[in-house]
Parts: structure tokens; C-alpha cells; sequence
């Protein structure tokens, strides 16, 4: 027990406190430490509570703030979003010029593909409207940024490569041919003559 005079802490149960040598009232004591116990207690109780409500409120804090930035975030994108979409459509209804070269650029992609495939006689064509749908389709979605004129630069870049090479390959057959026509009248062996063209491949390779 402590000392009401000095302070100190005594011994339990001895009539006087070594220290000062104050008489103690047992009963007086008791109560003094039963009260000071009880205290003890509430105060430890609402030191819980306070700590409680302090982590309540830290989580409750924590919880709106994620949710907020959560909003913010999803508010932004969906901002940007709406802007490259306005931005887009205004791109695409401020330049009427632009779109319709882009329009007729897929169109021509498509038929130079069409005649690349199954009409071998119009590569030259093809390959015309291949070159001119490019520089057209480059345009309109350097304008635009629409997907569509992106398939077509794709669409007319593959015609022009296929039909260049095609194209090479029939003027070095033909270039052959001619070289073979010319050795056989050389021959003197005639057009018709079967031994004067083995003859000419015969020489050539």
C-alpha cells in the first residue's frame, strides 16, 4: 500500500510506514486502494474504447479515401474517353473531304485486291489502284485516326507488293520468251519448228 503522508510504498499489514512513521488507518486504506483499484479499471476500460474508436475511425478514413480515389480514377478515364470520342467524331464531321478520299480508298483497296486474285490480265490496274488507294487511305487516317482507313493503307500495301512481283515475273518470262523467239529466227528454224526451240532453251540454259 502506498503512504497517504509520504508517498512511499509500505508494507501490507504493518501499522506504520517505515519511511515517515505514520500510523496507518487500515480501514481508511482499504477503501483508498479499492477506490484507486476501480479507477484503475475505468480508466483502463475507457483507454480501450479510445483506442477502439481510434481504429474504427483510421479504417472509416481509410475506406472513403480508397473509394474516392477509386471514383476520381474511374471518373478520369471515363473523361478521357469521352474526349477521344468527341475528338474522333469532330475529326470525322470537320473533314468531309478527307473522309470521302478515305471511303473511296477502301473501295479501290478492295477491287485491286479483287483483280489481283482472280483477273491476272489487270495487274497493271491492280497495282494503279493499289498505289493511289494508299496515299489516300495514308491521308484520311492521319486526319481521322478511323480504323477503317488503317485496313485500307493495310489492304493496298499488300496489292502493291503482290502485284509488283506478279507483274516482275511475267516481264522477265516474257523478256525469255522474246530471247527465244529471236535465237529460233536466228536459226533459221522457223516459229513452228519443235528441234529450234530446245535448240534455243538449250543456249539459254
Amino acid at each position: 500500500m502506498i503512504c497517504p503522508r509520504c508517498g512511499k510504498q509500505a508494507y501490507d499489514g504493518v501499522p506504520n510506514c517505515t519511511n515517515c512513521g505514520y500510523r496507518f488507518d487500515f480501514q481508511q486504506m482499504y477503501y483508498q486502494n479499492k477506490v484507486q483499484q476501480q479507477q484503475n479499471i475505468r480508466n483502463g476500460v475507457n483507454q480501450f474504447g479510445n483506442s477502439v474508436n481510434r481504429g474504427m475511425n483510421n479504417l472509416s478514413n481509410s475506406i472513403d479515401n480508397g473509394f474516392r480515389q477509386a471514383s476520381q480514377s474511374i471518373n478520369q478515364g471515363a473523361r478521357q474517353m469521352q474526349q477521344s470520342f468527341n475528338q474522333a467524331r469532330a475529326n470525322y464531321n470537320a473533314n468531309p473531304e478527307v473522309v470521302k478520299r478515305g471511303d473511296d480508298a477502301l473501295v479501290m483497296s478492295i477491287v485491286a485486291i479483287v483483280l489481283m486474285v482472280f483477273f491476272g490480265g489487270l495487274l497493271f490496274v491492280s497495282l494503279i489502284l493499289g498505289i493511289m488507294a494508299k496515299s489516300r487511305a495514308k491521308e484520311a487516317y492521319e486526319a481521322t485516326h478511323i480504323h477503317k482507313y488503317e485496313v485500307a493503307k493495310t489492304l493496298s500495301v499488300i496489292t502493291i507488293i503482290f502485284s509488283s512481283v506478279e507483274l516482275a515475273i511475267g516481264v522477265i518470262g516474257g523478256i525469255i520468251g522474246l530471247v527465244m523467239w529471236i535465237i529460233a529466227l536466228t536459226q533459221g528454224g522457223g516459229l513452228d519448228s519443235f528441234d529450234s526451240v530446245i535448240q534455243c532453251l538449250t543456249q539459254l540454259f
